[in-house]
């Protein structure tokens, strides 16, 4: 794929989002500008600009937006400038109406980091997932998990039309795999969730 500003092949960058999963940006080694995939700019974590963005020393070619006219590295569409009310006037960000992608100019990852940062006084991440772990304890406390388990298992236990009795045999053996399959899905995510 080719950067919009000065056409140059740009490198995938392996960044995080706050979940901890990886998310690959666009980024060209000439310019340093930053291309993200529809929903990818609001999925990596804002502290990943220290590690994405290129020091004007690094830069292969002093390379400053004054392309005239640019175009989406996806799919050639026109990019245009972004206003959105949420969105810093002062940062110059083009997107792309058909795919929603954004392109950053260098540096301006970083400042759209630190206008979340003061302007909507957004926790950092840290201090987010602090508190999603202490909302999840709070959740925990007096087995209230057990309960949820024991009505899913409940609910998920056919029954049979005329005695409305729980069904013997097979039936009853599928409600139970049933059963452990989501407890044990749910218990993934909360572990991988808590162990960040």
């Amino acid at each position: 794929m080719n950067c919009p500003n000065c056409r140059a092949e740009m490198n995938l960058v392996k960044t995080q989002s706050h979940y901890g999963s990886p998310v690959l940006l666009d980024q060209c080694p000439e310019c340093g500008g930053i291309w993200f995939d529809q929903a990818e700019l609001y999925r990596v974590r804002l502290d990943e600009s220290v590690n994405i963005e290129i020091d004007k020393e690094a830069l292969t070619k002093e390379k400053i937006l004054n392309t005239p006219s640019l175009f989406c590295p996806r799919d050639r569409s026109p990019l245009k400038s972004f206003k959105d009310p949420h969105f810093p006037e002062e940062l110059i960000v083009e997107s792309c109406s058909s795919c929603g992608g954004f392109w950053f100019n260098r540096g301006e990852f970083e400042n759209y980091r630190d206008y979340r940062r003061q302007k909507i006084n957004q926790p950092s991440d840290e201090k987010l997932e602090e508190e999603v772990r202490l909302m999840l304890e709070a959740e925990g406390v007096g087995g209230k998990y057990q309960t949820l388990a024991k009505l899913s298992q409940f609910l998920l236990t056919p029954l049979d039309r005329t005695t409305l009795k729980p069904l013997e045999g097979r039936y009853q053996n599928q409600a139970h795999q049933a059963v452990n399959t989501v407890s044990l899905i749910i218990k993934i995510l909360l572990e991988l969730f808590l162990r960040r």
